[in-house]
């Protein structure tokens, strides 16, 4: 795991109180309850590329990395890349998970 991804799961792990695996999740694909539209939405979650606008808090936010716990945590800047959110997503949202090789 390099340096980066290490300094997020810990902050994943300070954020829920969880332990933190680093699985090497890619992406996820989730349905889940948007706030905004105020219904379900089905969406993939990729690390490096943008939350769907309809889950996040703030637009753009940049998937940071994907980790597994309780839940499945979505590792986002929040304002800034010093500052940074948690997504969580229950294992009856997500519908697929994909890891890195």
């Amino acid at each position: 795991m390099d340096e980066q991804r290490e300094l997020f799961r810990k902050f994943a792990e300070q954020m829920t109180g969880w332990p933190v695996k680093d699985t090497n999740i890619k992406k996820i694909s989730v349905r889940a309850f948007s706030k905004q539209v105020k219904k379900e939405v089905i969406s993939d979650i990729c690390v490096g590329e943008e939350l769907n606008h309809f889950l996040a808090d703030f637009n753009p936010e940049r998937v940071l990395a994907i980790f597994e716990s309780n839940e499945y945590l979505v590792v986002t800047p929040d304002t800034s890349e010093r500052n940074r959110r948690v997504y969580l997503f229950d294992e009856k949202e997500v519908l697929k998970v994909e890891k890195e090789a």
